[in-house]
């Protein structure tokens, strides 16, 4: 039996500089908790060279900010037009700029818990998928194989072509929970393992080497599981941010914000409990705001 990533394909309105007319930023068919959708999470891919790293980034081809700004570094869409020109806005809607990629990896992803949206969930019966565009116009997925007894978590890149180059990271007795880009090629991923109730991120290199990994940890709750509540990892301004729900000792749902050192991977907790009954969470680096 063949072991596909299906994933959904959205068509950039502009080219970025360097990349073809096709490349994209490419989201999870279907991935758990990473956008709701059954199509998964969709994102144009037209700041990924020039924009994307503060309000309002230029986009290689011109255009509105607000509607094709966001690139990989973290950047959020702008709410003014982009210094790259004002080139025109997708005049075809998002099913006719929808395609699917098929790709053949190691392992199936694993079954699913549930799959949150606004105020509402379901089950896919898939488990979450992360995706990450990076400038290069390659792509970086990570996702869990395995069973929820014996998970193992899968980080590959596709190259600009949406063709699968390789697989950088496998990790056995974990899920992975979330994924992001850092500088010089760095990634790291949220880790999570449901038997011990822990969580991590670990940081690698380009090639997928381990740079280390931090333990996140508060007193009196702890990442019991995710049949409510979901997760996120983002880079920006030289750390990662790791937004996750967790239970408390008390027996209430919550969620948990904190940050990690890119270099040392030293800890820092923003808040050790959140929302209550957290049910989607979504984190991205706003350059201006740090």
């Amino acid at each position: 039996m063949r072991n596909l990533l299906t994933f959904a394909v959205v068509a950039a309105a502009i080219t970025p500089v360097g990349c073809s007319s096709n490349d994209s930023a490419v989201q999870g068919a279907g991935a758990s908790n990473s956008g709701g959708a059954a199509a998964g999470s969709v994102a144009s891919a037209a700041g990924t060279t020039a924009g994307g790293t503060a309000p309002g980034g230029a986009n290689a081809g011109g255009g509105a900010g607000s509607t094709a700004g966001a690139g990989p570094s973290g950047g959020v869409p702008g709410t003014s037009a982009g210094s790259g020109g004002t080139g025109p806005l997708p005049t075809s809607t998002l099913p006719e700029r929808l395609g699917v990629k098929d790709i053949e990896v190691s392992a199936g992803v694993k079954e699913g818990v549930s799959n949150w949206r606004i105020w509402d969930r379901g089950d896919l019966n898939v488990a979450p998928v992360f995706t990450v565009p990076l400038p290069s116009c390659e792509t970086l997925i990570c996702f869990t194989s395995g069973t929820q007894q014996s998970p193992v978590a899968h980080i590959v890149k596709l190259g600009a072509d949406d063709t699968l180059t390789g697989e950088l990271v496998s990790e056995s007795g974990v899920e992975c929970r979330g994924l992001a880009a850092g500088e010089a090629g760095q990634l790291a991923a949220l880790l999570w393992n449901g038997g011990a109730e822990t969580i991590q991120v670990k940081r690698y290199d380009a090639a997928g080497m381990s740079l280390g990994s931090t333990p996140l940890s508060n007193a009196d709750n702890n990442p019991t599981d995710f049949e409510i509540g979901e997760s996120r990892l983002e880079f920006g301004g030289g750390k990662y941010g790791a937004y996750y729900h967790v239970h408390s000792d008390s027996g209430h749902e919550g969620d948990t914000l904190k940050w990690v050192d890119a270099a040392s991977g030293a800890e820092d907790t923003e808040w050790s409990w959140g929302c209550s009954h957290s049910m989607c969470n979504l984190l991205r680096y706003n350059a201006s705001l740090k």
